[in-house]
């Protein structure tokens, strides 16, 4: 393992261990003393690998590219579009879920930091692969061309994340994987053709 590799594993470590803390705590209201003792390290090591406690932001929010990373060939190559849609949407919800309200709040700081640019990157794996089954589907004829793959990924993301906040801001108190496995289906259908590569019925407009 290169030096490189060992100071990502450690700061992954540290991520996690904040994760942890964040089950109880508002992020808001973890100090980096809270972080360093829940770590068993010393403050300068924790500096070693982070500028703040703000920069953790970006690791604490990784895992849901690591979670996706095992559903690449499932939703890429073994579903049709709406199969694999529904199981993406599953799948986010489930994470999110599982992950609980306190994430929630972590990951809308970070989406709300203009020097993040992450968030908007198509070259994480979470939003690669939606990228991707959209574009299969095109390929396929089962998604309209009418907008581009892009255009359409940035579409679901922006509801997937309105159901981030929507879930957050209501305390965590209704089911999400019921919502967004129902809403995305909806939104879906939109784009979605027939055989003979029209709209269905549900998506004319």
């Amino acid at each position: 393992m290169t030096v490189s590799e060992k100071q990502q594993k450690r700061r992954k470590e540290i991520a996690m261990a904040v994760r942890e803390i964040m089950q109880k705590t508002n992020f808001n209201n973890i100090t980096v003393d809270d972080i360093c003792n829940a770590t068993g390290i010393a403050k300068g090591t924790f500096y070693h690998y982070f500028s703040s406690k703000d920069s953790l932001l970006n690791e604490i929010t990784y895992p849901i590219d690591d979670f996706f990373s095992n559903f690449e060939d499932e939703l890429t190559k073994e579903l049709d579009f709406n199969e694999a849609i529904n199981q993406y949407a599953e799948n986010y919800a489930t994470y999110v879920t599982t992950s609980g309200v306190e994430m929630c709040n972590t990951v809308i700081l970070a989406m709300i930091n203009t020097s993040n640019k992450r968030f908007i990157s198509h070259d994480r794996t979470a939003i690669n692969l939606l990228y991707r089954i959209i574009s299969n589907g095109q390929e396929r004829g089962e998604v309209t061309t009418e907008f581009s793959a892009k255009q359409i990924c940035d579409m679901f993301v922006v509801v997937l994340r309105g159901y981030i906040l929507n879930w957050y801001a209501c305390g965590g108190n209704y089911d999400l994987v019921e919502a967004i496995t129902t809403h995305l289906r909806l939104f879906a259908s939109a784009f979605c053709l027939d055989k003979n590569g029209e709209k269905t019925p549900g998506a004319k407009g």
